[in-house]
Parts: C-alpha cells; structure tokens; sequence
C-alpha cells in the first residue's frame, strides 16, 4: 500500500484506515523480529503515518517503508 492509497482510505474509512495501521505495523514487527513496543507506540505510528502520507512527495513511498523508518527513529528498533 502507498501512502497515496492510503491517504485516500483515510478520506473515505476512518476504521478502515486503523484497521491498516495495526495490520500493517504488525506485519512489519513479525518480519522484523519485534516481539514489544514502547508505551503509547499506537498513537506514535498513526501519527507518524498520518503525518507523512499527507506529504504530497511521499505519495508512492509504502507505508510499510514509513513504518521502518517509524520504528528506527522512535522506537530504537529494526
């Protein structure tokens, strides 16, 4: 998924759009190895995938590569 797809499903299903957020942050940790995350990490990665898929220069960055780059810069991780 995009950030461009995904900003979009944000505009049309708020639930839809959570639904992802967790999937796709948990696929992310099972393949990276990721067994906890910090307190609050929820709010972290829907912020910070908000924040850069609004960016119209992210439009065809994954979300997956946005959530990596999450847990590098936030959670110290993989």
């Amino acid at each position: 998924m995009t950030s461009g797809e995904f900003k979009a499903l944000l505009k049309d299903d708020k639930r839809a759009s959570g639904t992802a957020i967790l999937w796709l942050d948990g696929y992310y940790s099972g393949r990276a190895g990721l067994t906890g995350l910090p307190a609050g990490w929820l709010r972290t990665v829907s912020q910070g995938i908000g924040g850069t898929c609004a960016i119209s220069v992210n439009e065809r960055r994954t979300v997956l590569d946005v959530i990596g780059q999450l847990h590098k810069e936030y959670a110290g991780r993989n």
